[in-house]
């Protein structure tokens, strides 16, 4: 077996939703300390990619909090949003590999399949229409 030289890399992914709570400080805290104990790095990626909850200036607050308790990204800070097209390849390759699909089904849809969800059966009775949500085909 061969040894790995890999970089222990933590993360922390905050929601900019609002301001930082004391659960997701305790979280930070803890990858933070995970990563300096390894010998790694600690990175922060905003979890930007709900347009709808995001706040205006939450991101800037939750970097200030914790910049005032000593916990800075070893890297620029990463955000969902700036990576869509990479996100969208990604996206395009499953569903060309026939390993992504898409589905009209809400939670009670997959729920009353027991979880386990092949295919979308939802019967839309509107004419207006959901956004599909990606599913991922597990064997």
């Amino acid at each position: 077996m061969e040894s790995s030289t890999a970089l222990y890399v933590g993360r922390f992914a905050p929601s900019p939703t609002g301001d930082l709570h004391f659960g997701s400080m305790v979280v930070a805290v803890g990858s933070w300390l995970r990563a300096r104990a390894s010998g790694g790095e600690w990175i922060v990626r905003m979890e930007d990619v709900d347009r709808s909850r995001t706040l205006q200036g939450a991101s800037a607050r939750i970097l200030q909090v914790l910049d005032a308790h000593g916990l800075a990204s070893d890297r620029p800070v990463l955000t969902q949003d700036a990576d869509q097209s990479r996100f969208g390849a990604a996206l395009d390759s499953l569903i060309a590999a026939g390993h992504a699909y898409a589905c009209d089904c809400t939670r009670a849809d997959v729920r009353a399949t027991g979880g386990v969800h092949r295919a979308c059966i939802a019967e839309i009775a509107t004419s207006i229409k959901r956004p599909a949500t990606w599913r991922l085909r597990v064997p």
